[in-house]
């Protein structure tokens, strides 16, 4: 054991200094890591667009992403969105091998993290610009809620197609239309 840490000592040299040597080497590179990007983000603006339209924020909490287009034929605008995380989780949830992946890191990327119950989607009809519905996949279904109507709804499959929000617009719209006079009452 004392060998395999004098190892690391050696290897790792700077950070030997800066870590007591109970971290094991994947911690002590994981530690590494988290400096690199935050060295990486104090140079950047709060809030910068990757070259493929990823948007990244910094906030107190943590740095978030976000990536959102339009879909004109049927009116629809959208929002693939992550909370707030740690540094840590950022590199782990995007599985980051170098900074400089983080230019190239656009709509595939987060849509993945959709599809991994780690981002949601926030839809916008061309008539309810003020009461977007937010989408997020749980389990076997999709949680659909907006906290400016104060409505909540679930569907029993995975929404994850323009089409598939599309429909869940054009089958709910008596819902949708109860709640949003509903906030305009309240």
């Amino acid at each position: 054991m004392a060998w395999i840490l004098a190892v690391i000592s050696i290897s790792l040299g700077r950070m030997e200094r800066l870590y007591p040597t109970c971290f094991s080497k994947k911690e002590i590179l994981d530690m590494e890591s988290t400096d690199l990007l935050k060295e990486y983000l104090s140079k950047q603006s709060k809030v910068f667009t990757t070259s493929l339209g990823l948007t990244l924020g910094q906030l107190e909490e943590g740095i978030y992403s976000s990536h959102k287009f339009s879909v004109e034929e049927i009116g629809f605008d959208f929002e693939l969105f992550t909370e707030p995380e740690s540094l840590y989780e950022f590199i782990e949830n995007y599985k980051l091998e170098s900074l400089g992946k983080i230019d190239e890191m656009g709509y595939r990327d987060i849509w993945i993290r959709y599809l991994n119950r780690e981002a949601e989607m926030e839809v916008t009809q061309s008539e309810l610009q003020e009461a977007p519905l937010t989408f997020r996949l749980y389990k076997g279904k999709t949680m659909i809620y907006s906290k400016v109507l104060h409505f909540y709804d679930e569907v029993n499959r995975h929404l994850t197609l323009s089409e598939d929000f599309f429909d869940y617009f054009l089958h709910n719209e008596k819902k949708l239309n109860v709640a949003v006079e509903n906030m305009y009452r309240y």
